[in-house]
């Protein structure tokens, strides 16, 4: 068992990384530290702003001062301690799972059935405005967006912008080497009822993004395809023709599609980019929050500060994120906790394009084309990120975390075929 136990730890170890490791370690230390108390000369120093509301309080109840965490409520931030905590259990475990071809695809299709799900009911709410979701009031959704189980339209377009390019992936390794030749061997492909029917999949989930009329969502998926073709084009420089036929089938198949609904609720919604200032109005309060707290008020704090600085957003609303999420990363942790999170990110990130660019699509388009397109919707909801808050929402941040794991099985898949393929070709020079 101990053995065993060793094995597993080395792989994850492997698979995130050593740094990847040291970044996720760096982010708990610091969540952890906002929760300890501090003496009031150390905490004056760290968090002054801190110091000086928690006298004010403490002397209005008539207490004497005591030693004060800089974090506002420690439960809050214990909570989301415990909430990352357990999202890095689930990238072990997802990471463990998928070590077989048979699991990938086994999560690839649970998740694109939870999309496809997700995309019909909201393309239904789209058609029939009465229709909310389904235990929440009317009067409090969003009629006539597509949102599907999501309460917020936007949280459900950044859910279907990671499933879209992942779909887009599989179909193409299903058709990638029969469907390179000519159109007569296209034709007699007998797995091209496949790709029909996953190509049929993509129109859907692209009809309830785009009827979702989130802006930014729209257009993460934009930067997601960017990422895909730069990938796709630097390391298979020939695209196969399953790629061209695709897009033009899902190209005129939405536009059809599309057409019967309507596109001018879509293109109101991008005519009103300028006249909308809510979002900048919470930004200028959460920056102002962020300049008296530059160590942070502990995770899970911003909604209980934010009232504090409600200054140009409208004082009747309550606020319960920033609507971006780096911004509230930033509010929650300070620049310590911002500068890791965000560079772990972007080391994951650059990391895996760099591995995902060194393999065959040939060797296995399966593992290519599906890491391709997690690491792409990864992509999308950065982008997204700063826009809203989709990552505090644990649903999508769950597959946030299972996109992750995806990328590295399929890198790490491919590494160990790799390794075996180089061990045979040395066992046969011997012989």
């Amino acid at each position: 068992y101990l053995i065993r136990t060793l094995e597993v730890s080395e792989r994850h170890t492997e698979a995130l990384g050593k740094m990847g490791w040291v970044f996720v370690g760096l982010f708990l230390a610091w969540s952890f530290f906002q929760i300890i108390p501090l003496p009031r000369t150390i905490l004056t120093i760290l968090s002054p702003w801190k110091s000086i509301q928690s006298t004010q309080a403490l002397s209005l109840i008539g207490k004497n001062e005591s030693w004060e965490a800089i974090t506002y409520s420690w439960r809050s931030s214990l909570s989301e301690i415990a909430f990352i905590l357990s999202l890095v259990m689930l990238y072990i475990l997802s990471r463990d799972i998928l070590r077989r071809r048979r699991e990938i695809k086994t999560a690839v299709w649970i998740i694109i059935a939870l999309g496809c799900v997700e995309a019909l009911y909201g393309i239904v709410q789209a058609l029939v405005p009465a229709i909310g979701v389904l235990w929440v009031d009317s009067s409090h959704a969003y009629m006539g967006r597509a949102r599907g189980t999501y309460i917020n339209r936007n949280n459900f377009a950044g859910f279907m912008e990671m499933v879209l390019p992942m779909t887009i992936g599989y179909t193409l390794a299903i058709g990638y080497y029969p469907l390179r030749g000519k159109l007569k061997r296209i034709v007699a492909y007998d797995r091209l009822n496949q790709v029909i029917f996953f190509t049929i999949i993509i129109i859907t989930l692209l009809l309830g993004l785009v009827f979702s009329i989130s802006r930014a969502g729209i257009m993460g998926f934009m930067t997601a395809m960017l990422v895909f073709v730069i990938i796709s084009r630097v390391t298979h420089k020939h695209q196969p023709k399953v790629l061209y036929i695709m897009v033009s089938a899902v190209s005129v198949l939405f536009f059809i599609y599309a057409a019967t609904i309507g596109f001018k609720p879509v293109i109101d919604r991008f005519l009103r980019l300028g006249s909308d200032t809510s979002r900048i109005d919470i930004w200028k309060d959460s920056l102002a929050m962020g300049k008296d707290h530059p160590l942070g008020v502990g995770l899970g704090n911003y909604e209980h500060v934010y009232p504090i600085y409600q200054v140009n957003f409208s004082s009747h609303l309550r606020v319960l994120d920033a609507h971006n999420d780096y911004l509230q990363i930033f509010n929650d942790s300070g620049w310590p906790g911002f500068i890791v999170l965000v560079g772990g990110y972007l080391f994951f990130m650059g990391s895996r394009i760099r591995r995902l660019i060194t393999m065959n699509p040939k060797y296995d388009p399966l593992l290519f084309f599906l890491g391709t397109g997690a690491i792409s919707g990864m992509a999308a909801i950065g982008f997204h990120s700063f826009f809203d808050f989709n990552l505090q929402i644990p649903a999508n941040c769950i597959y946030f975390v299972v996109l992750m794991a995806l990328v590295d099985a399929a890198v790490m898949r491919d590494r160990e075929m790799r390794n075996r393929t180089r061990r045979l070709e040395g066992e046969k020079v011997k012989i």
